[in-house]
């Protein structure tokens, strides 16, 4: 009578396990397109209805409405995002990602259970993944830092180490070259820490100890 679109709510009357009426009532698309804009996703995302053969039944965009169809590619309909709706409405659930307008879109959705139409809610792909992103980075940079520390620590640790045992290399070069002179640039040996460098900078005394007393013998 208006000339908007709409549709209609049908239930069975039941009495005595008979059909004795039908309950029903009329809403326009543009009413049910207003309901269901209330459901976002992200900051600009939006919602949308689509009836069981795939034809926009609630859309924020009103000249889609009765007239869209979302399982036909078209210039407002991308191959991927058809494929989608199909499936839907096939009875699957899922999220497909695509390019609408030089824009990664990403849409979400369901069946409508009892109805057969198809529920979706569509955003830019990166309003749902900044936070991830924002997350790989973060462990991205923790990860270098830690790497850094990790490197720091090693270069550390190796040259506490690798400073005693050059130390008593060179003092077994001296006596085995029977320089038996006591370095005193090397006294911070007797108080190295690393038990195994210490155990043989005792024995090297011992060692530079009998030497001594055999060269004082023999002469």
């Amino acid at each position: 009578a208006t000339g908007d679109m709409a549709f209609i709510y049908a239930s069975p009357v039941m009495k005595g396990g008979e059909v004795v009426g039908v309950l029903a009532a009329s809403e326009s698309l543009e009413s049910l397109s207003k309901r269901v804009s209330g459901t976002k996703w992200g900051k600009s995302g939006y919602a949308y209805l689509l009836d069981s053969k795939g034809i926009a039944a609630a859309h924020p965009m009103a000249d889609v409405l009765g007239v869209l169809n979302g399982t036909i590619e078209s210039d407002k309909i991308s191959p991927e995002l058809a494929r989608a709706v199909r499936d839907g409405l096939a009875g699957k659930s899922g999220v497909a990602e695509y390019r609408f307008n030089g824009m990664e879109l990403m849409t979400a959705y369901a069946p409508v259970p009892s109805t057969g139409w198809l529920a979706a809610v569509t955003v830019p792909s990166e309003e749902p993944l900044s936070p991830a992103r924002t997350l790989r980075n973060f462990i991205l940079v923790v990860s270098i830092l830690i790497s850094a520390v990790v490197a720091a620590l090693s270069l550390l640790v190796a040259g506490s180490i690798v400073r005693p045992i050059r130390a008593v290399a060179e003092v077994i070069r001296n006596l085995a070259g029977l320089d038996l002179r006591f370095d005193h640039s090397k006294t911070w040996l007797m108080d190295c820490k690393l038990a195994e460098i210490a155990d043989m900078n005792s024995n090297l005394g011992g060692m530079k100890t009998a030497l001594t007393n055999a060269i004082m013998c023999t002469a």
